[in-house]
């Protein structure tokens, strides 16, 4: 899956040290048109990565660059903002350690459920106006997220009787439904859940 991304002509990338045949070259290119990563004449792909530098990537992929150099730029500033996003809401390695996978993976959890900035318009009277309300699953893969308790499915219900088809749970409230799919949603009965489902033919899956 490539994330947002956008094609580069051959030879575009400033960075010495990519070659054309560099595995990873696409993904380098993608992540500059993004403003994840700056223009230099290195890109050092094999250096291992700090914790600041990837919330430095994640914030600027969600469309925080500039609220963060306002707080204060790198890294302190995009610390912060990373912060308010809840990017690393179970983190608690230092800003200079080097990233391990385990963590890699709950931040990128994270920024698949924070909200994206982006600009819609441009005046000279406002600046640019800004538009926050989507994640990136949203965006790219069209999952939405839901929050709440399984409150029913076709054994069990917390609340009132309620006749649930086989492949049905509620989530919140009875009334709110999901098709479970090839999930396991439905042993889950009053557990606090969070649930990512995409709305098909107005069914959400």
């Amino acid at each position: 899956m490539e994330i947002g991304y956008i094609a580069q002509p051959e030879g575009a990338l400033p960075y010495e040290d990519i070659s054309p045949a560099h595995p990873c070259r696409e993904g380098i290119a993608s992540a500059l048109q993004l403003g994840m990563i700056s223009y230099d004449t290195e890109f050092r792909p094999d250096d291992k990565i700090t914790y600041a530098e990837m919330v430095k990537m994640i914030v600027s992929l969600l469309g925080y660059n500039d609220v963060a150099l306002e707080l204060g730029g790198y890294p302190a500033g995009y610390l912060q903002m990373a912060q308010r996003l809840e990017i690393l809401n179970g983190i608690s390695a230092s800003s200079g350690d080097i990233v391990v996978a385990n963590d890699a993976t709950v931040m990128l959890y994270n920024t698949f459920c924070a909200t994206v900035r982006e600009p819609i318009k441009f005046t000279a009277a406002e600046g640019a106006i800004f538009y926050n309300g989507e994640n990136k699953l949203y965006q790219y893969l069209g999952y939405e997220m839901i929050h709440g308790i399984v409150e029913a499915n076709a054994m069990t219900t917390l609340n009132a009787p309620t006749e649930m088809e086989e492949d049905i749970v509620a989530i919140g409230n009875k009334d709110n439904l999901f098709h479970v799919g090839a999930t396991d949603i439905a042993n889950y009965i009053g557990y606090d859940v969070y649930a990512f489902y995409k709305t098909l033919a107005g069914q959400k899956r």
